[in-house]
């Protein structure tokens, strides 16, 4: 099965949405921070040490796929997913997502969540998965305004099944 976080389809490592009203027009790293200007006339500084906008949480997703066979007639199957948090990390969300096609493993529209578990700290016993589908994306999400989290190790078992014709 392959395994790739960079081939051409929605998604990304790092995927970053903001609200409709702030709308970032230009950004720029300046004195080792990223200053975002936007639309309604403020600038924005990125800091890592917050968690929370305004109150607000900031919601975070690491998407890890798309995960799929060697050819049209393949699927992927997932017995166990396995994630090693840090001591300082919060609780995690690990979410396998199944779509059609790469593309539609990431579409919210397209996509259909086949597991959702939450872990914390320091677990890293293996969570049972038994999920199948054509492409397959998991997913780490945080949606904590106190905390974040830091991945030490992530490991899954993935096996390619041919499908009839």
């Amino acid at each position: 099965a392959a395994l790739s976080g960079s081939q051409g389809v929605p998604g990304g490592f790092y995927e970053q949405s903001y609200p409709a009203d702030m709308q970032p027009t230009v950004a720029e790293v300046w004195d080792g921070n990223l200053v975002l200007g936007c639309a309604d006339g403020y600038l924005r500084v990125f800091d890592n040490a917050v968690f929370a906008d305004d109150g607000t949480s900031i919601s975070t997703k690491f998407p890890v796929g798309p995960i799929r066979g060697d050819g049209i007639r393949t699927e992927v199957s997932i017995s166990y997913i396995s994630t090693m948090l840090t001591e300082a990390s919060d609780s995690v969300t690990v979410k396998v997502w199944s779509g059609l096609t790469p593309e539609a493993a990431f579409d919210a529209d397209r996509r259909a969540l086949m597991l959702s578990k939450i872990i914390g700290p320091w677990r890293h016993e293996a969570i049972p998965a038994k999920v199948r589908g054509r492409v397959l994306t998991v997913e780490i999400v945080q949606d904590s305004a106190t905390g974040g989290y830091r991945i030490e190790e992530l490991d899954a078992k993935v096996e390619a099944h041919k499908t009839s014709e």
